[in-house]
């Protein structure tokens, strides 16, 4: 007998069945609400495209860190993080997903203040951009054996470090 209610029971066997587009979409709408209802809450005003940036930016940190800490959190503290280990291609396809909007907001932030793309991306976080997406192409199947599984984990591991360099730059070093 299973010690989980019926319903929640049923819902975690869907959400296993799902598969990684399943959690793309709703790490993409997620964000996308996100930075909509920021915009739209707040109404006109200067700070409101700056805040939805922080609060997409912020949603996408949430699915990275399981995606970069996952398989080191599993190690130390044991099975029960075992998930977020065995999910860590699904977290960083959702946080690769859920950068969209926050990039869609950097573009409209570059079009209302006159700048071009480049100036309002910021070279430093658009290479961390450009990271994201070479490590979502690489957990393609037939781009995952073209790299082999040597070069593949030297990608992967300056990418995901690159990345963290990154929301380490705008979450502590920024502030301070």
């Amino acid at each position: 007998m299973s010690t989980l209610p019926r319903w929640l029971e049923r819902g975690r066997g869907k959400a296993r069945e799902a598969g990684v587009g399943f959690w793309m979409a709703a790490a993409f709408c997620a964000a996308l609400g996100l930075a909509v209802g920021v915009l739209v809450v707040l109404g006109p005003g200067d700070n409101r495209l700056s805040i939805a940036l922080r609060s997409t930016a912020r949603f996408s940190f949430l699915l990275f860190w399981p995606a970069y800490a996952g398989a080191a959190m599993a190690a130390l503290l044991g099975p029960r993080f075992g998930i977020l280990a065995r999910n860590g291609r699904v977290f960083g396809l959702a946080y690769a997903s859920a950068q969209l909007p926050h990039l869609g907001l950097v573009v409209l932030h570059g079009v209302v203040s006159h700048q071009s793309v480049v100036e309002a991306a910021m070279p430093f976080f658009a290479v961390g951009i450009v990271w994201t997406y070479v490590l979502a192409l690489s957990s393609v199947e037939r781009v995952y054996n073209a790299l082999g599984p040597n070069l593949w984990r030297v990608l992967r591991t300056v990418g995901l470090e690159y990345i963290a360099l990154v929301f380490f730059a705008d979450f502590v070093v920024g502030p301070i």
